[in-house]
C-alpha cells in the first residue's frame, strides 16, 4: 500500500511537541531535591545545568501545540452555524478525553496513595476521597497535566468573537500585540486563558490570512536566542523574554513544518493518547528508580534520557493495540482522533 503524503505536516508537528512535553515531565531535579548550591563537583553541575536547559528548551511545546489548535480551529468559520458545529465537535474532541483521562488519573493516585508501603515509600499525600475534593480534583485535573484541553476548550466558546476579530487582518495584529504586551507587563498565570490567547489567535491568523510575514528560519534562529537568554536571566515560566521567545518558536516551528512536504508515520497520531497518559507513568517508573538506584545526579541524566524514550515508545505501541483491538474505545478516549497504520487496509 502506498504511503500517503501528508503536505501540511500537522500531525508531524503535533508528534514532535507530544514528546517534548513527555521530556519536560521527565525533569528529575525536583524528584531527586537536588539544589545547584549544594553540587561541587564540575561534572555534576554541568549535568544539572544541561538538565535544566534542555527543560527549558522544551517550553516550546505549548505554544506551538495552541498555534496548532487555532489554525484548525478557525478553518472554514464564517458563521453561527459554523461555531456551533465546531463547538459540537470539540466537546467530543477535548472535553470528553479530558474527564476520561482525569477520572483515570485521579483513580490512580486515590489507589496508590491508599496502600500504606506505596505511599510511604513514595512518599505520597493521600488523595482526599470527599466528594468536594474528588469533583474539584477531576474537574481540575489535578492529578494529570491536563489543563491545556481545559484552557483550549475556553478558548473555543470565545471562538465567535475571537473569528470576528481575526476576519480583520490589521486588527487582529493590533489585538495580539496588545495582548502579548498585556501578558509581558501584567501577566495572568501559566494556565490563564489570556496567557495563550495570543497564541491561539496567531494560528487563526495564519490561517485566514497565510504566512507571508513568518520566515520560519529566521524567526526561528531569533526566537532561540531569546529563549536561551531567558534561561540566561532565569526567568519562570512566566517570563518576559521566555513569553515573546515562545510566540515566535510556536510562529516558526509551525511555518516550517507546514511547507514541507513529508511521510506519513502512523505513530504521529498516538499524540493526544501520549499526552494524556504519560504523566503518571514517567512518575512512577522515575520514583522507582530513585527508590532502587538511589538519588543523584548521574542517575537523574539516565531517568531523563532513557524514560521519556521508553515511555513514547510503549504509549505508541500501546495505541495501536488499542485502535486495532478497540477501535470505539479508541475514538471515545482520543477524541475521535485518528491513527493511520501502515499497510493496513
Amino acid at each position: 500500500m502506498e504511503k500517503k503524503k501528508r503536505i501540511t505536516g500537522i500531525a508531524e508537528l503535533q508528534f514532535v511537541c507530544c514528546c517534548l512535553i513527555v521530556l519536560r515531565h521527565s525533569d528529575p531535579l525536583n524528584g531527586l531535591g537536588i539544589q545547584e548550591i549544594a553540587l561541587t563537583n564540575t561534572v555534576e553541575l554541568f549535568i544539572y545545568k544541561l538538565i535544566n536547559l534542555l527543560t527549558h528548551m522544551t517550553e516550546v511545546a505549548v505554544p506551538t501545540f495552541f498555534f496548532v489548535s487555532g489554525f484548525l480551529y478557525f478553518s472554514n468559520f464564517e458563521s453561527m452555524n459554523d461555531y456551533v458545529t465546531k463547538l459540537k465537535k470539540r466537546v467530543g474532541s477535548i472535553v470528553v478525553p479530558f474527564f476520561i483521562w482525569s477520572f483515570l488519573n485521579w483513580l490512580y493516585f486515590a489507589v496508590i496513595t491508599h496502600i500504606p508501603v506505596i505511599s510511604t515509600k513514595m512518599n505520597m499525600e493521600p488523595v482526599r476521597l470527599d466528594s468536594k475534593s474528588i469533583i474539584r480534583d477531576i474537574a481540575m485535573s489535578k492529578y494529570a497535566p491536563l489543563w491545556f484541553l481545559r484552557v483550549l476548550f475556553c478558548l473555543c466558546v470565545l471562538g465567535i468573537i475571537l473569528n470576528c476579530v481575526l476576519n480583520y487582518k490589521r486588527l487582529t495584529l493590533v489585538v495580539i500585540s496588545m495582548l502579548m504586551l498585556w501578558n509581558v507587563f501584567a501577566g495572568y498565570g501559566y494556565q490563564s486563558i489570556i496567557t495563550w490567547m495570543p497564541y491561539f489567535m496567531g494560528g487563526g491568523y495564519l490561517r485566514k490570512h497565510g504566512s507571508k510575514l513568518v520566515h520560519g528560519k529566521v524567526m526561528l534562529s531569533v526566537a532561540t536566542i531569546l529563549l536561551i537568554a531567558s534561561y540566561v536571566l532565569n526567568e519562570g515560566t512566566t517570563g518576559s523574554v521566555l513569553y515573546i521567545a515562545r510566540f515566535l518558536i510556536a510562529a516558526a516551528l509551525f511555518s516550517i513544518f507546514t511547507r514541507r512536504e513529508t511521510i506519513e508515520k502512523w505513530f504521529w497520531g498516538a499524540s493526544m493518547f501520549i499526552y494524556c497518559t504519560h504523566f503518571s507513568i514517567v512518575s512512577a517508573i522515575e520514583k522507582m528508580m530513585f527508590l532502587v538506584l538511589g538519588k543523584n545526579i548521574i542517575i537523574g541524566l539516565v531517568a531523563y534520557i532513557a524514560v521519556p524514550i521508553f515511555v513514547i515508545f510503549t504509549l505508541s505501541y500501546l495505541a495501536r493495540f488499542i485502535n486495532i483491538k478497540t477501535p470505539n474505545v479508541w475514538r471515545v478516549i482520543v477524541g475521535n482522533r485518528s491513527l493511520e497504520l501502515k499497510n493496513e487496509k
